[in-house]
């Protein structure tokens, strides 16, 4: 879910004193040394005033116009025709008159023009409509009266207006500092990345002044924003041409450039660039990104380092630097840069949390200073707690207490940002290789491999198989609108054999009572009877009657039946196999506890000591998202709610100690800005010891967990940052919903696809080097398709089992927005690979009947449900029966697929890798558990190769770190292959 924050503008008035001289004596201009023609010529002018103080202002500009034929250099009579020029509502000529007033008072009289001038002239280019000749002008005015605070103001309120917040930035600061900050202020200064363009001041210039194109860099940066950088491109090629030495256009242009891998156009971009251009962030981050791109990671990182000396708190530069600083094996200064990115993230979390309260919640506030202390940001820190001191929602009972401790360490000399606290104080890279933007490496791109264009196709075969259900939810009347924040995201789904007969069979939530009770109508087990279902809950005594969300499969005792984990929003349950059909709850006796609202769940060995741990993912905490309806103004109805507006739920950790029983460790994680979780993959993702937990947050940084080297004693640390998964490309935190793992570009290591909000695209992290990822959204193809839908389970599948990956995504909003323009029920994607590493969406009309409905989907997971080597989905949905999508799409191979035990370490093998070789090309893949959302997919690694009758040198690397070696195996059968003791066709 997303919280958009409109761009803040402040609209500081200026108030123009226009003084026609009726009352001023020539005496007052302050001259000194007239001459003796003075006389005279000062007669003139108080004629001049004469007229104009008897409204005879055609006959005063006549005697101003004369006078200035002899005196060209006289500021007081240009002035005067400026004012002149302004009654006749001449703005353009008044420019003239009061720019040549300014500088004959420092050339003539060297003095300075008077602060009253200073705002004639500034006016003038306001009326003109001039805004950047607004901005020279009150530049001028600051050096003249640095005191000024009408001038600070206008300044600090038109380079906003304009998109250039980062130079407004000097003009808020001494406002704060002086006693004169503003809500609006601070939230400008919390985060300066944000565009804050005023887009009518910029079109209306447009209009008045069509030779000046500086407005249009002001307007892309809300396409840069968004990262369409083919429209940013197209937008500033203009400008660059009309205006080279306007740096801020020109440095977001090379950025376009080089977002799109245009090689030639960068060069040439480089060869011409204006002397200041190394000011602009944007440029550092147009070179770390061109530097990283071809492999310079040196390189990079100094123009990231770079970049961040710019701003401190660009969050996208502090991740280009930790994540380059990775590359480098420089982990402790990698650590350091991502702290403190990890702090603005959680930054802007807190001001999205205070958004959602109308910018009126105590508790925020004091989250909001606390974060911009650790900062060193205690100007920011102060003011927001002095603001937040007549806030009336959500009094912080330790308020006063923390703003005493804040302001008590705030004097009169405190620096703006304290130096201690900042990456270029603790980190130098200045002996690093600077930018070289000519590459003389530079080799044609290779081929690629062009897909297949094989009928795919999907059918609905739920009813005709007898897999009759539907997530009900307890919802009043006919419409399908109004929901509760705990309502949007039902539906889980389980894939488990439970009696092991070889056919998977599905269990699916319901979620019809109310959380935190046992009131629901019991989650339903379907039995697979040779691809025939059978409602079985009732023998199976699988009764969960909680608030269900998330399932997760997993043999947590290791007796060789898969258990079954169910996540509710109220106690989770786990449901011990007993091997004849029957499950019981043994939640009690497994000392499982807790009644919080857990999303999705796992079952892994976290600590590789051969015991299952289970993995709780946390949404929102308290009653209040239970309980509070979020009805919308505009048209007087509920709407399910922002989840900024609540506290988030930490997720859990349950250690297995070896008896059956668990122990809490959540004390396993390090320090983190806990998030409001949907989803969750484990897996061995980097080839480093030990499992990997990725977390998709809603609206706030993602988290992944990974062994901590700090302390002897096992440990977690989040190092989402470090390794690029925290963030988006552009560095926002979005609204993360589900999680789709594999091997998708076939270069042998995972890559993740996370979905999310409408108007926000999917995000593709691809694996650059081992263990460190990159936003390839825009390059994978995914970017444009995903903005219109809201997105949430989702799906990597081999469709037609020609070895390249298709992506399956299911579409729905959260709640019934269409009076915003938002489609409710919204249509599923299939993405294929156009070429290898881009997908594009399939039409979808060829892919069957479901695909052309519009349903509110959520979970989806994966299985071969009637075993015809093709998979198949299951995809849950609101209001509508589960749709069962058997695979009926043309194929070129049989899929082989190993079931692996493991015997080292815990049973269930999650993090084992299985690699071949086939068409001299080797070919691997991993076991993970979660993936996708609030689901468990069939428990096994699927491949296909066309072709290839045998996979050759098959080899099994187990989470213990050792390999087997199989041999040569026949492709398209099952095998079920145990640690060490052998492999059998199934």
């Amino acid at each position: 879910m997303e919280l958009n924050l409109r761009p803040l503008s402040l609209c500081l008035s200026l108030v123009l004193a226009f003084c026609n001289g009726c009352d001023r004596s020539a005496t007052e201009v302050g001259r000194e040394g007239v001459d003796p023609d003075s006389q005279v010529l000062g007669a003139d002018l108080d004629n001049a005033r004469r007229l104009i103080a008897t409204k005879q202002f055609d006959a005063a500009r006549e005697v101003i116009r004369r006078y200035l034929q002899q005196h060209p250099d006289d500021p007081q009579a240009l002035e005067m025709a400026g004012d002149g020029a302004i009654q006749a509502s001449d703005a353009a000529a008044a420019i003239g008159f009061y720019e040549a007033a300014a500088r004959a008072t420092r050339e003539v009289q060297e003095g300075k023009p008077t602060k009253e001038l200073w705002f004639k002239w500034a006016g003038a280019t306001i009326t003109a409509e001039r805004p950047f000749e607004t901005i020279a002008v009150l530049r001028e005015a600051v050096q003249d009266y640095p005191e000024a605070l009408e001038i600070r103001q206008n300044l600090a309120s038109f380079l906003a207006r304009v998109g250039l917040q980062d130079e407004a930035a000097e003009q808020f600061q001494w406002l704060v500092q002086h006693k004169h900050g503003s809500q609006a202020i601070l939230l400008i200064l919390a985060d300066l990345t944000r565009p804050q363009t005023h887009d009518e001041t910029c079109k209306s210039a447009l209009r008045r002044n069509p030779e000046d194109l500086r407005p249009v860099f002001s307007l892309a940066q809300h396409d840069a924003a968004e990262s369409d950088w083919n429209a940013v491109e197209q937008t500033l090629a203009a400008v660059v041409r009309q205006h080279p030495d306007f740096s801020p256009a020109v440095a977001l242009y090379g950025r376009a450039l080089v977002e799109q891998n245009k090689t030639v156009a960068v060069e040439q971009w480089s060869q011409s660039l204006p002397g200041d251009i190394e000011t602009y962030s944007q440029y550092w981050m147009a070179a770390g990104n061109w530097a990283s791109r071809h492999g310079s990671v040196d390189q990079a990182a100094r123009a990231y380092w770079s970049a961040v000396r710019v701003n401190e708190n660009d969050l996208e530069a502090l991740q280009g630097l930790a994540s380059a600083l990775t590359q480098l094996g420089r982990t402790e200064q990698a650590e350091r840069v991502a702290r403190r990115g990890e702090k603005i993230a959680a930054l802007r979390s807190h001001l999205a949390t205070l958004s959602s309260w109308d910018l009126d919640s105590q508790s925020t506030v004091v989250d909001l200073a606390l974060t911009l202390e650790q900062l060193g940001r205690r100007w920011e820190a102060t003011n927001w707690l002095m603001i937040g001191a007549t806030m009336k929602q959500h009094p912080d009972p330790e308020f006063e207490k923390t703003f005493r401790a804040i302001r008590d360490r705030l004097t009169g000399s405190t620096p703006w940002q304290l130096p201690e606290q900042t990456v270029s104080a603790n980190v130098d890279l200045s002996s690093f290789p600077a930018m070289v933007w000519h590459r003389s490496d530079r080799s044609p791109t290779p081929p690629m491999e062009e897909h297949s264009d094989r009928n795919l196709r999907f059918r609905d075969e739920a009813a005709a198989r007898s897999l009759d259900h539907v997530c009900a939810l307890d919802k009043t009347g006919d419409a399908e609108s109004g929901l509760m924040i705990y309502q949007s995201g039902a539906g889980g789904a389980g894939v488990v054999d439970f009696d092991l007969d070889g056919w998977p069979d599905t269990y699916l939530t319901v979620m019809d009572g109310t959380p935190r009770r046992e009131d629901s109508g019991p989650n339903r087990l379907y039995r697979n009877l040779a691809g025939e279902y059978s409602d079985v809950t009732d023998f199976s005594a699988l009764l969960d009657r909680g608030f269900s969300q998330g399932v997760a499969v997993g043999d947590y005792n290791a007796d060789g039946w898969p258990d079954v984990l169910v996540a509710n929003i109220g106690e989770n349950r786990l449901y011990q196999n007993n091997g004849d059909g029957t499950f019981r709850d043994v939640t009690a006796s497994c000392r499982l506890s807790g009644s919080g609202w857990t999303t999705s769940v796992a079952i892994a060995d976290l600590n590789a000591d051969g015991h299952a741990d289970l993995y709780e993912v946390g949404y929102c905490r308290g009653e209040e998202p239970l309980q509070l309806p979020c009805v919308v103004e505009s048209i007087g109805e509920a709407r399910s709610c922002n989840p900024m507006a609540f506290d988030a739920e930490p997720d859990r950790i349950w250690v297995g100690n070896g008896d059956g029983t668990f122990a809490d460790a959540t004390d396993w994680f390090g320090p983190h800005e806990p998030g409001r979780g949907f989803a969750l993959v484990i897996g061995d993702f980097d080839r480093r010891p030990g499992l990997e937990t990725y977390v998709a947050n809603d609206m706030t940084a993602n988290h992944y967990w990974a062994k901590s080297d700090q302390t002897p004693a096992f440990g977690l640390s989040d190092q989402a940052a470090v390794r690029g998964l925290a963030l988006n490309r552009r560095s926002v935190a979005q609204a993360s919903m589900g999680i789709a793992a594999a091997d998708a570009d076939n270069d042998g290591d995972i890559d993740f696809l996370l979905t999310h909000f409408v108007d926000d695209h999917n995000t593709f992290y691809r694996q650059d080097s081992p263990g460190v990822w990159s936003d390839a959204s825009q390059a994978a193809g995914f970017a444009d398709s995903s903005k219109p839908m809201l997105a949430y389970g989702i799906q990597w599948i081999d469709v037609d089992n020609d070895g390249m990956l298709e992506v399956f995504i299911a579409n729905g909003d959260i709640d019934d927005f269409e009076f915003e323009g938002r489609s409710f029920r919204q249509l599923p994607q299939l993405l294929q690979q156009a070429r290898r590493g881009r997908w594009s969406e399939r039409d979808a009309d060829s892919l069957g009947d479901y695909f052309i409905r519009p349903r509110l989907a959520r979970s989806v997971a994966t299985l071969d449900a009637d075993r015809d080597g093709r998979t198949d989905l299951i995809v849950t949905h609101l209001f509508d029966p589960v749709a069962l999508l058997i695979n009926r799409s043309e194929t070129s191979a049989e899929q082989t697929r190993f079931f692996l035990r493991a015997t080292a370490t815990h049973r269930d093998a999650i993090g084992a890798r299985v690699r071949f070789t086939a068409n001299d090309r080797t070919i691997e893949q991993s076991l993970l558990t979660g993936n996708g959302f609030q689901c468990a997919n069939e428990a096994c690694i699927v491949v296909a190769v066309p072709g290839v009758e045998t996979l050759e040198d098959v080899n099994v690397t187990w989470p213990d770190g050792s390999n087997e070696s199989l041999g040569d195996l026949t492709g398209g059968r099952d095998y079920l292959v145990s640690q060490h003791l052998g492999i059998w066709p199934l």
